[in-house]
Formats: C-alpha cells, structure tokens, sequence
C-alpha cells in the first residue's frame, strides 16, 4: 500500500519570506520550560542540540518521540518568533503496523460521560479465537488456537468470540479450574444437517477417538454458550461433546445447534450441578441429554424450546433423553420426532435417585411436550423410574406402540391432552408397575368398550368419546371421580365395628396402646411368628363401577426374623394390589389408590400378614377415603382421652387417665361404661354406673 510522504526535513522562513539562517529551535515539555530532546534520525538514539541551529536553508532533521512538545523559534540573535504549545509526532506507518500500533490511535464513545481510550484498550475489550491464530475454514487443525485463547481469559472468567467460520478441532480443552467461560458466536444454521453444510460460527470435532470430546468441565465452574453451531467430521460411537464430571457446575446454552453429534451433552461420576439451563437448542441428526450414572446429578434444569430431529446417532444405551438423576426439571416446549437407528429405544427416560438429605420424589414439569419418533424402533415414549412428573398439553403420537412406562412407586399427572383418534384401549398407553399412579385431568379418549376399573387410574374432567349409532357421529362423556371424604379412621380406640370390619386370624390379637410420638396406636401382635389381619372399611352408598378409593396407612412393621410383611389392597374381601413388601421394624407411610372393579362394593381395605413376626405391629394411622384425589395427608390429631366401646373394661393394652369405654352390650343392671382413673397397662378402671 503506498502513502503520502511527509515532509522529509524541517524548513522554517523570516518575515520577509527568506529562509531563516542560523535560527534556533527550542524544545520543551509541554506547557513548561524544561528542556525536551528531539532526535536526528527515526531511531531516536542521538539527540539534538537544544535549540537546534538552522542551517543555511533554515532546515533541521528534527525527530520527535511520543510525548507532546512545546517549540520557541528564534531569530540567530534570540529574537523570538513564535511559541507554539502541545505539539506531538506523528506516527509512521511502520509504527502502526506493529504489534503496538493501535495503542498510537485513540478512541472515545459517543454520548456524555465516555472517556478516552486508545484504540488497542477498545479492541481488547473482546478476545477472539482469530486472535490466536484460528483460521476458521474447516481444513486447518484450530485447536492449539482455540485452546490458546481460552486459557487467555479463563483466570479472569472471561469469554471468547468465534466469527463466522468452521473452527476444525481434533483434540478436547479440559477446564479443571474454578473459573468459568463464555463462549459466543456470530450466529447459527438451525436447518444444517451435518458439519459440511453447517453455516455461521461452527466447531467441528474431528477425531476418531471414542474418548474424545470437545470441552470437559472437571471443577466446580460454570459455561455460557450463544450462537454457536456444533457437528462431528465423523460417526464415531458413543463420543462426547460437552462433558460434566464435577460439583457445582453450571451450564448456559441459548440459541446453540448440534448437527451429528453423538451425545453433545454428557454428565459422568462426580457430576452435580445446581442451575442449568437450554434456550432454544436444537439437535439435528444427534443425541441430546445424557446422563451415564445411576446417582443424582443436578438440582435444576431448565428446558425451552429445544427440539430433537434428523435420524439419532447409534448409542449404547439406546435412549434419546436421558434427564435421570435430576431433582427438578422445568420444560417449556420441548419436541422429540427424530428417527432411531435401531429398534429398542426410550424417548425419553426420567429417573429418581435416593438422596436422603433431600426430597425423595424429584419433580419434572413439561408443558408443552410432544413425542412422534419415525420408524419401529422406540419401545416408550416415556420411561419413568420412580418419581413425580406433570405434562400439560402432551402429544404422544407414538400411541400404545411405545407406552409411557413407570416403575415402582412413580406418578405422573397428565393434562390438557387427547389420545389416539382410535379405539385403542387408554389402559394401552401406559405400562405401569403395582405402585405407579397416573391422574389424566381434562383429557379426552376414544372408547375402548370396557369402563376403565385400574385402580392406578384417577380421572378429573376427563371425557370419553363414544362412537354414535351411524358410526360418523360421537357424543362426549364428561366425568369426574368424586370430591374426597373420609369414609372411616383409626380414632385411637378399639376400631369401630360399625364403620370397619376388623378381622384377625391365627391368634393375631390387638389392643389400643399409648405413643409417645403420636399420641395413639393400635398394636397388634402375632401368634406363633403370625401376623395376619384385615381392616375393611365398610362402604354403604351407591357407588359406581370404578369407583375410585384412597387407603392411608402409616405405621411400624414388626420385627422379623426373615422374610418382609406384605401388605395388600383389598375390595370385598378379594386381594386388587400387592403395593409393596416390607422389612423388618420399617416405618412406613402409604397413600394407595384403589377402583373398584364392580359397583356398590360392600367394603374396601387392606390386609397386613407375615409369619416370621417376633414383635408388635404398630399402626398409628389407618383411614379409607372415597373420591379422585385427597387433600394434604397429615398425621391425625389424637385428643387427650379417647372413647370407644367394648363389651367390658380393658385388661390390655396401654390407657390414658380419662379414656372412657362405652358398654357395647348394654343390659338392665349392667355398667353404662368404664371410666380409666389410673394410666396403665391396662389401668385402673372404674364403671360409671349400672343401667
């Protein structure tokens, strides 16, 4: 590039225009008069004489550094001529070719209150990846580079700036820091499939290794990603691209793209994250969220606009979403139609794992969910190990091909949804264990011919499409299970045979005892090792077929020698569920549900049997409930005294000073009750008078 050359020398002239022989330049700081050297050649190595002496042609070589200068010239006789203050050098073009060049430039913000900065302090206010040296077209290795100017910003918590370009990496940064990143982007191509028609700023992972990856987070710290695309040069098994294996991390993901990427998000042992986050993300021929070990990972994710599409990459596990091990999951659209490779696949899997310092039950909300993957290859839609989720406005369009699966004790709730436009059996859309609840609230379904009696099924402004006479026309049923009511309890006294059918059999016995820490109970206690006993609630009404009942039960197993106590659901007498089988000395809460399977059922309860008791049952709580669902279930409230009935005073079991038994077998002559004036076991007890 050629330029405009300056005045080589220095020439000044007198009043009469001639040149001014013999004058004299002074130099000095500017707005003072200390003398300030000027320079006979660029180098700046020899300084003038101060004043410099014009020659003949009132010429000088006069150099100047970069500080500012102010200039007197005088006649050869010292006769002042001029003074002229803050005059500084100007900058050669070699100079602002340097590495230091655009420190020479200033810089300044428009509008009130900016303040100057060179150029130099202005452009460093972003580090880009080019910076580095990255080259950005898709062939030359950028990795050095890019890890290059992540390590320049990394101890101040810094970010770095991909322009567009495909940024070819074939090896993994690791961040074992505490300090976090930001990376961002020029933009993104949402409809590239691949690395080869990736657009905007794109990283290509290339390497064959199958422990590759991109970037790895393996100390507490957190990343921001924006606008950012990322693919994969090649298949390789099961090869990851963003990975976590430590606590207190964080992800930020918005406006980001995978195109063939195996797995782009993986969590590994030592993963556990508070606060992470995926805003408009999508994945394209490509895994999504995976979660490779069986403990809890994370506390919150929240989900937005992602979407799962193309065909998905062969993995090991043959699961599109794997979001196990997390406490709570907010989604708010979230869509999976790709198609798998293989046949086989879970959309998407959701898993509770055990934390003791913390709730048993983590949450996912999904609001706005849809699932329709291609092909034959996905055995469920949704597979739910254990756990509480809630979908709003769901789409299952894989309908009782792939079924929404829930295991052990697990409930979903799902609203705002119709299912197939077929007669295909609702039942037929999940597959649920003994345990698992699912509660279907404004719903709609086709009518499979048979009333729907699975006590896992609770219905709340549900309709039910019912074909017409002509085959073209359908009427909907709306319907409700019914609003709750306690039908019968545990009151702290002898069960009331006229509100339960309380059964014991092989020498089980029971008595009502004093506890400390709820105030009542019932102890039963076994007979040779058995324990074996019933408690029906007798149900007197109308009541329809699927009737819907809740059974609460909190109490203390016996001790055992081996084996568990099973505890059953039962309806007139006939065992529906076996919920669970419990160990010795457990305490336990239960809240099971239960439909019935005819109309008008004539009781509805529990049994509770082991033959290897060697001790006491203990049942602080029992309650049969009728209606869709229960309110809050808390411990009841035992008053001071109870009063119950019994043919005679108690001579067992533990009572308090002033629980009153009323004589169930009144006769002329006979004691109208008993009245315990001494706590014990039994107590005194004193009659209250003869009838």
């Amino acid at each position: 590039m050629a330029a405009l050359t300056p005045v080589p020398k220095i020439q000044f002239f007198d009043a009469n225009g001639n040149p001014l022989a013999g004058g004299k330049l002074y130099s000095y700081d500017a707005g003072t008069t200390t003398p300030r050297p000027t320079y006979t050649n660029y180098g700046g190595a020899t300084p003038n004489a101060n004043p410099v002496i014009l020659d003949s042609r009132g010429e000088a070589n006069v150099w100047l550094d970069t500080s500012l200068y102010k200039f007197k010239l005088t006649s050869a006789t010292d006769v002042e001529i001029w003074t002229v203050d803050n005059v500084g050098g100007a900058a050669t073009l070699a100079q602002f070719a340097a590495s230091g060049g655009s420190a020479l430039v200033g810089f300044i913000q428009a509008g009130t209150g900016a303040v100057t900065r060179t150029a130099q302090a202005k452009m460093r206010d972003v580090v880009s990846v080019k910076d580095f040296g990255a080259v950005g077209d898709g062939v030359a290795d950028d990795t050095a580079a890019i890890h290059a100017a992540i390590n320049a910003v990394l101890s101040r918590n810094g970010a770095v700036y991909f322009p567009a370009g495909k940024y070819r990496v074939t090896s993994g940064y690791t961040n074992s820091t505490n300090n976090s990143l930001v990376m961002f982007g020029e933009g993104l191509d949402y409809y590239a499939s691949s690395a080869a028609t990736s657009d905007g700023s794109c990283v290509i992972l290339d390497s064959t290794d199958s422990n590759s990856f991109f970037y790895r987070q393996s100390a507490g710290s957190n990343l921001e990603v924006r606008d950012m695309q990322f693919a994969c040069a090649q298949y390789v098994l099961d090869r990851k691209f963003f990975v976590q294996s430590a606590s207190s991390v964080r992800h930020i993901f918005e406006n980001v793209h995978f195109s063939a990427v195996e797995r782009p998000f993986v969590y590994l042992t030592g993963t556990y994250f508070q606060l992470s986050s995926y805003t408009n993300v999508r994945f394209t021929n490509s895994g999504s969220f995976h979660s490779t070990v069986g403990t809890l990972i994370g506390t919150f994710m929240t989900i937005v606009n992602v979407d799962v599409e193309g065909t998905i990459p062969a993995n090991t596990e043959k699961i599109i979403c794997n979001l196990g091990g997390i406490r709570q999951i907010q989604a708010l659209n979230f869509l999976i139609e790709p198609a798998t490779p293989s046949a086989g696949w879970i959309a998407l899997f959701l898993r509770n794992d055990y934390d003791p310092a913390w709730t048993r039950f983590p949450n996912a909300t999904f609001r706005g969910f849809w699932i329709e993957v291609t092909g034959s290859g996905l055995s469920n839609s949704v597979y739910q190990e254990r756990g509480r989720t809630l979908f709003i406005a769901p789409v299952f369009n894989n309908g009782i091909t792939a079924p929404f699966r829930i295991t052990e004790d697990g409930a979903t709730e799902i609203r705002d949804t119709s299912f197939s436009g077929t007669a295909d059996p609702l039942q037929s859309y999940f597959t649920l264990s003994t345990a698992a609840q699912v509660k279907l609230t404004n719903c709609n379904y086709r009518d499979a011919g048979t009333t729907i009696v699975d006590p896992k099924f609770t219905f709340d402004a549900c309709s039910n499409v019912v074909s017409g006479a002509v085959g073209t026309e359908f009427r909907a049923i709306s319907h409700s299970n019914q609003e709750p009511q306690l039908l019968w309890s545990f009151d702290g006294g002898y069960p009331d045979p006229g509100k339960v059918n309380a059964q014991f059999f092989s020498g089980t016995t029971s008595t009502p005892t004093v506890n400390a820490a709820f105030g009542r109970a019932l102890r039963v206690s076994p007979s040779a090792g058995v324990i074996d006993c019933r408690f029906q609630g007798l149900t007197r009404g109308d009541f329809p077929l699927g009737a819907q009942f809740f059974v609460v039960l909190r109490a203390t197993m016996p001790t055992l020698s081996s084996g568990t106590t099973a505890v059953n659901m039962l309806v007139n007498g006939t065992t529906l569920a076996n919920p669970a089988n419990y160990t010795s000395g457990q305490d336990i809460r239960l809240v099971y549900p239960l439909a019935t399977p005819s109309a008008n059922p004539t009781n509805v309860g529990l049994s509770i049997g082991t033959a290897t008791a060697t001790g006491d049952l203990l049942i602080y709580q029992l309650e049969l409930w009728i209606g869709k669902s229960l309110p809050n279930v808390t411990m009841p409230s035992y008053p001071q005294n109870v009063q119950t009935y019994a043919a005679a005073a108690p001579t067992v079991g533990q009572w308090a000073r002033g629980d009153i038994v009323t004589n169930n077998t009144p006769a002329v002559g006979s004691p109208k009750s008993w009245i315990c004036t001494v706590a014990g076991t039994p107590g005194t007890w004193v009659s209250s008078g003869n009838l």
